[in-house]
């Protein structure tokens, strides 16, 4: 038996004894592993949670300002310059056409070169003044060669009648010089009929309108146009189921498109007794009481039918003003709600004459300034977003 032999059990005692301690050591550093591994672990749970809890925090933040910066839906209405007087609330708003009692196209029978013009568009003539004298050369010469002729005549007739009475001139024979000298006088006449159509005159009193011939033209339809205006009227169509609402000699005011800054006195003149079916309308005049050079054959113009009366011209009267639904009255005092670069301000405004549907601002707002309409139904605060429905 060999002696140096190592015995098992105590190789194995050994190993066992030797080992222990690295086990140990092992076990304690994968204990510590296992631990670091959960504080890791944690870490990493409790750093999500804070993301996310911050993301849930940003989302709230988020909506909470959204909500409050949410621009809020508001009517408005626009500060703007408002007619005063009569036609601020007429009973009825027409349009029409300048016209007049009369128009007529003043011609002649004359066939002969105009020489001279005495008028020109736009002047005022009397009744009796001379418009227009033709060329007569023709028929003056015509007339002097004719009075010649019917001379002649009359003196044959003379001695025809003497020879007849002595018998010695049949009947045909006066019977055809007296025929010859009725032709004569007739012709007579007519060049001088012809004679005073080279001078024409107005046949009554009124302005030139048109003209229609030149010097040294022979007219063919007519010298000029004459309109009778004793009276301007503005003829207007008005609806057959609002012919009730007005009478004749009711106040009116009619304003030139052309010339928008003047209002004008009228009056309802007449309401013509005849209906346009296809329009379903009634023709009426308006009578324009103090008409000026402005007043033109179809222009277009405005009237208003009012109930009150207006018996001069005058330039139009416009007040700043606003509709009545945007005050906010505070002991006497007045309020509105200014809508500026989106968002809205309380703002103190002075107010004056109130108006149909609208109140007069004296202060505290300009022209084309937006307020919000019945503010009282919004909550509202100042610089508030909003944005125009």
């Amino acid at each position: 038996m060999d002696t140096n032999r190592p015995d098992n059990k105590s190789t194995l005692e050994m190993t066992t004894k030797e080992t222990t301690p690295n086990s140990k050591r092992l076990h304690k550093l994968a204990n510590k592993l296992v631990r670091d591994r959960g504080k890791t672990g944690r870490k990493r749970k409790r750093k999500k949670l804070i993301i996310w809890g911050s993301l849930l925090l940003a989302v709230i933040i988020g909506v909470v300002i959204w909500q409050i910066l949410k621009p809020t839906p508001v009517e408005v209405a626009f500060v703007s310059y408002q007619r005063m007087g009569p036609t601020s609330n007429p009973v009825m708003r027409l349009s029409g056409y300048v016209t007049y009692p009369r128009i007529s196209t003043i011609g002649t029978t004359a066939r002969t070169p105009v020489i001279r013009l005495n008028f020109k568009v736009g002047d005022q003539v009397k009744q009796g003044d001379i418009l227009a004298i033709f060329d007569d050369s023709r028929l003056q010469a015509q007339l002097q060669a004719q009075e010649i002729s019917f001379r002649d005549l009359q003196e044959t007739l003379a001695r025809t009648q003497n020879l007849y009475n002595a018998g010695a001139a049949s009947d045909a024979e006066l019977q055809s010089i007296r025929t010859k000298l009725a032709s004569a006088r007739a012709e007579t006449n007519l060049i001088r009929k012809e004679l005073a159509q080279t001078i024409v005159r107005a046949p009554f009193g009124g302005l030139i309108i048109d003209k229609l011939v030149e010097v040294g033209e022979i007219p063919t339809g007519g010298i000029c146009r004459l309109a009778d205006n004793s009276m301007t009227l503005v003829s207007v169509d008005i609806g057959q189921e609002d012919i009730a609402l007005i009478n004749e000699n009711q106040p009116a005011v009619v304003i030139l498109d052309s010339y928008p800054e003047t209002e004008y006195a009228a009056t309802l003149y007449q309401v013509l007794p005849t209906a346009n079916q296809a329009k379903n309308t009634i023709q009426a005049n308006i009578r324009v009481l103090k008409p000026d050079q402005r007043f033109i054959p179809q222009m277009s113009t405005k009237v208003f039918i009012t109930n009150e009366k207006q018996d001069k011209n005058q330039q139009v009267r416009a007040v700043l003003a606003v509709n009545k639904s945007v005050f906010i009255q505070k002991d006497k005092n007045y309020y509105v709600w200014q809508v500026k670069r989106g968002q809205a301000y309380e703002r103190e405004v002075k107010v004056g004459d109130t108006l149909q549907n609208s109140i007069q601002i004296k202060s505290g707002l300009k022209a084309d300034d937006r307020v919000i309409i019945t503010p009282e139904r919004y909550k509202l605060y100042q610089g508030i977003h909003v944005e125009i429905k």
